[in-house]
Parts: C-alpha cells; structure tokens; sequence
C-alpha cells in the first residue's frame, strides 16, 4: 500500500519537537523515553516516533 512522503514540517513537528518535549517532562519523560527505546524492536521496526506521525518504515 503507497502511502504519501511526509514533509520536512511533519517530520520535525510530529517527529523530533514532539518527542523532544514529551521527554522533558520529569516522570512521563523517563516513561516515554522507556517506551521510546523498546518499540526498535517491535515486528515493524516503528518507533515511538514513527507511529505519532503516522510514518511507515521503509527498506
């Protein structure tokens, strides 16, 4: 199924500043930055990042 390309705007909104603030926060940051870490290893290799902004991984 093809999808559209994200732009470089909502790789940076939804990707990097989202993420990046989340993180910031005392206790739900150490939480997300867990949660963060073990998606690499879901079956889809999707992080945390890639299913907030709706970004299918490519090979």
């Amino acid at each position: 199924m093809a999808g559209k390309m994200s732009t470089p705007m909502d790789l940076l909104l939804k990707r990097y500043l989202l993420a990046y603030a989340v993180m910031r926060l005392p206790v739900v940051g150490w939480i997300a930055f867990l949660a963060y870490a073990l998606c690499i290893f879901r079956r889809d290799r999707r992080c945390l990042h890639d299913l907030i902004a709706g970004i299918r991984v490519v090979r």
